[in-house]
């Protein structure tokens, strides 16, 4: 094989990863900056996060994940059972997940931002953000709180979990 020849395989091969590697690099700076409160819960265990609010802000909930598992595609299972109040309202209350091993009552959503699936030899490393709620723009004065516990199903080991709250 000629020297060209190596040089372009070497470069269709690294450039792809560092590509993938500057975008997750980015995205983190940008959450890191858009973040009011971050949490990294223990699953089984309960969190809780409070913070005041900006007047006229509107707040996203996120649940950023990465887990490992060795079955079919999307055989796992994560959810979190999880209150948002603003001001001592009840904005939502529910179970919200992701995966095919979901008990029966979760919420599922479907829809996964920012993932990135790694398969090899029947183990699978799955990393993505999950959106679970948006407040309606806040007053002066209103504190949110986020309460909540997460729970991984058999067969579901995670590697890293964050809990967000967002501008």
């Amino acid at each position: 094989m000629s020297r060209t020849g190596l040089i372009v395989i070497l470069l269709s091969v690294t450039v792809p990863f560092s590509l993938m590697y500057l975008v997750y690099w980015i995205r983190g700076r940008l959450l890191k900056r858009a973040a009011v409160a971050d949490l990294r819960p223990v699953p089984g265990r309960p969190f809780d996060i409070r913070f005041g609010a900006d007047a006229g802000r509107r707040y996203r909930l996120l649940m950023e994940l990465e887990i490992v598992y060795y079955d079919a595609e999307d055989y796992y299972g994560i959810y979190v059972d999880y209150s948002m109040d603003i001001s001592g309202n009840t904005i939502v209350r529910e179970s919200a997940g992701a995966g095919r091993k979901l008990p029966s009552g979760i919420r599922e959503i479907t829809t996964h931002t920012f993932t990135d699936l790694t398969a090899m030899g029947g183990r699978t490393r799955y990393r993505c953000t999950l959106a679970l709620a948006r407040t309606a723009p806040c007053a002066a004065g209103d504190e949110i709180t986020v309460t909540g516990t997460v729970h991984a199903v058999e067969g579901t080991l995670v590697k890293a979990l964050r809990i967000l709250v967002t501008r």
